[in-house]
């Protein structure tokens, strides 16, 4: 879903957050390689 304008998701608690859908597969293959 969409989040309203007002709302931080960076105050959700999350381990990450990205701005962009592509940021998703840098966090992935970093968890993969443990780096």
């Amino acid at each position: 879903g969409y989040i309203h304008p007002d709302d931080n998701p960076d105050h959700w608690g999350a381990d990450v957050v990205v701005d962009h859908p592509l940021e998703l597969r840098k966090v992935l293959d970093n968890a993969l390689c443990s780096c």
